[in-house]
């Protein structure tokens, strides 16, 4: 199911604007505020990390997925990692659909460069 709301994401958000945000920008770490739902994005050594995030206790709930960088349909995405139930992460994928905006110039300004999103060491 999850694989399945991805694929229906990458649809809806990353093949219609998604992608060339992420591709135009210098930075390798980028993220928006969709609703409860933040969305986070990482490039590095040719893939591309997409990360969809809640607050929760103890921690965080969220769900990642990789794919390459030069793939602007996501054909070869895959769950990296899932830190939550399976209704929250479906919730978050639709959220972030939900609010993605449809005008290019929107999307650059919805989801930004940020310094803060990094491997963390």
């Amino acid at each position: 199911m999850l694989a399945q709301a991805f694929i229906k994401f990458t649809d809806q958000v990353f093949s219609r604007g998604l992608f060339e945000v992420i591709n135009a920008c210098n930075r390798r770490g980028m993220s928006g505020n969709f609703g409860s739902t933040q969305l986070r994005s990482f490039v590095t050594a040719g893939r591309l990390m997409l990360t969809f995030a809640r607050p929760g206790e103890p921690q965080e709930q969220s769900v990642s997925f990789v794919c390459t960088d030069d793939d602007p349909l996501g054909l070869g995405a895959g769950a990296q990692s899932v830190y939550t139930d399976l209704p929250t992460a479906l919730d978050m994928l639709a959220e972030v659909a939900t609010h993605w905006p449809a005008d290019r110039h929107a999307q650059s300004a919805a989801f930004t460069a940020d310094d803060n999103i990094n491997l963390g060491f």
